[in-house]
């Protein structure tokens, strides 16, 4: 079976951010017992300050930098499904977007 494109998500957030995702359904084995190789990223300022994937050998885990320190750290995440994975990325996504931008809706920011 040949790797097929189930997910592929480039958005642009209103503060310039970025959010990327992309999965695929591969064929199972013991690195990808779930079938799925993913990867997102939310981008701030041209560097991923968030990151979720399943690298080969490594399994589910994120990176994820202190906005303090700038130093990134990798955690081991649960995989249930893709959906509920990729909807927490988005809610940690918009977490940090908060921290960064204290609570400050950012898409008003280019009207006011």
């Amino acid at each position: 079976m040949r790797p097929i494109k189930i997910l592929d998500i480039v958005e642009q957030l209103p503060d310039r951010d970025l959010l990327k995702a992309i999965a695929w359904k591969i064929p199972d084995d013991k690195d990808f017992p779930e079938g799925i190789k993913y990867a997102f990223a939310y981008i701030h300022k041209g560097k991923r300050i968030l990151g979720y994937d399943n690298e080969k050998a490594k399994g589910h885990h994120k990176h994820i930098v202190d906005l303090q320190t700038g130093k990134e750290m990798q955690i081991k995440i649960e995989f249930k499904d893709m959906l509920s994975l990729f909807e927490k990325f988005k809610s940690e996504v918009y977490k940090l977007k908060d921290e960064i931008y204290g609570g400050k809706n950012e898409s008003k920011k280019d009207t006011d």
